[in-house]
């Protein structure tokens, strides 16, 4: 054993590594049961107004309902229920982006909140061995603060299991979630003017559309996503850095 290991402190670290896990796991079973919530209240709401459609023209058929003179126009009894159809189309436009801003937003807070942890590590590891070490502070955020964790992490943790390791897919995935979120909240969902952002969502499979340059969330794409910031905080989280190794 290590003669300057400490069993409390690597107890302590492991608590905290276990009730960390479990809180995000259990965030994440909560962020999948509220989009199965919103997705089923939508399903719903649209068979209901499908079927008094359907019921409607059945009746216009045998007719109980008398339709319009003008073929073109739609029977009145019919518009409620369209313009609800539209209505709700919209609504979950709203909603599905809605849920991605709100996921994103957990992500970057959890994780900020572990490198926090881990800095606060770093600067007790320096001050043990009378060292000056990189610190979360010290990295500009210019490009983000998901870059600037990630830097942290591969420069003062010694942590790069993700930027060019095995895991290299769901770190784009990550920063392409990042330009997508600054597209949505910045500029309404117009992605005319982003490269990047247009090249993601028009990506084969990305389960995104694109309407006239704007982007559109889909349920799917909100499934992808929560498991990939999943996976990729859970590495984040579990995975040790080598200045805990030679501590």
């Amino acid at each position: 054993m290590n003669q300057n290991s400490n069993p409390d402190k690597e107890k302590e670290d492991l608590f905290w590594l276990i009730s960390q896990l479990q809180d995000f796991h259990l965030e994440f079973r909560l962020f999948s049961e509220y989009l199965e919530n919103l997705s089923s209240f939508l399903e719903k709401t649209k068979r209901d107004h499908v079927k008094s459609i359907d019921e409607i023209n059945d009746k216009i058929k045998s007719g109980k309902i008398t339709p319009p003179q003008d073929s073109g126009q739609m029977p009145p009894e019919l518009e409620y229920d369209h313009h609800k159809l539209n209505q709700i189309s919209s609504f979950e436009d709203t909603l599905f982006t809605s849920f991605f801003i709100a996921l994103y937003s957990y992500f970057e807070g959890e994780f900020t909140k572990h490198c926090i942890k881990l800095d606060k590590h770093t600067k007790e590891l320096a001050q043990k061995k009378q060292e000056t070490v990189l610190r979360l502070a010290d990295i500009s955020k210019t490009k983000g603060v998901i870059n600037r964790n990630m830097t942290f992490l591969i420069k003062a943790r010694h942590i790069n299991y993700s930027k060019n390791g095995v895991n290299k897919d769901e770190w784009e995935r990550i920063i392409n979630f990042s330009l997508l979120r600054n597209a949505v909240v910045h500029n309404q969902g117009d992605i005319s003017r982003n490269k990047d952002v247009l090249k993601f969502v028009n990506t084969p499979n990305s389960n995104l559309l694109n309407k006239n340059n704007h982007v559109v969330i889909t349920k799917e794409f909100c499934l992808k996503a929560l498991k990939t910031i999943e996976v990729f905080l859970e590495l984040v989280i579990a995975t040790p850095s080598r200045s805990d190794r030679k501590s």
